[in-house]
């Protein structure tokens, strides 16, 4: 058992590390984690209709906070909703061409800087990395489900 939990500190120290790594050292200067998630998932499915309640579910926020995120997102042109015209009670939302200009460049920003990083890591290390880290997050989401 101790295995386990030094094991797990460890996991908690180096994801705090990069996540502390991209954003509090202000790289992020035109969006907030949580506009950058919203507008990745909606460029993602930018042919499908995406609720806020998916965004939840994507994002682990609340209803209250991603409706927070969104009012911003709308006020500052990066997103529109739109409602369904067969069923009225549901709200399509809609990433607009600044908000998509905003990301875009925001994320090529990102990709430049994580291309040093995977230069001096290696592919093949980063690779193996990004796996582990997809594996943990989904076993991390398997156990939450089941804390529910």
């Amino acid at each position: 058992m101790e295995d386990v939990r030094c094991a797990s500190e460890e996991l908690v120290y180096a994801w705090q590390a990069l996540s502390s790594s991209l954003w509090s050292n202000r790289f992020m200067k035109k969006m907030t984690f949580n506009e950058i998630n919203v507008c990745s998932l909606l460029n993602k499915r930018r042919d499908e209709n995406v609720t806020a309640t998916e965004l939840c579910q994507h994002t682990g926020l609340l209803k209250s906070q991603m409706n927070r995120v969104l009012s911003a997102m709308e006020a500052k042109g990066y997103l529109c909703r739109v409602r369904s015209e067969t069923d009225h009670r549901l709200v399509f939302l809609r990433l607009l061409p600044k908000g998509e200009t905003a990301f875009l460049q925001q994320r090529e920003e990102v990709l430049k800087l994580v291309d040093e990083v995977v230069r001096e890591f290696g592919v093949d290390n980063t690779n193996v990395t990004a796996q582990m880290v997809q594996r943990v997050a989904k076993i991390l989401r398997k156990v939450m489900n089941r804390k529910e």
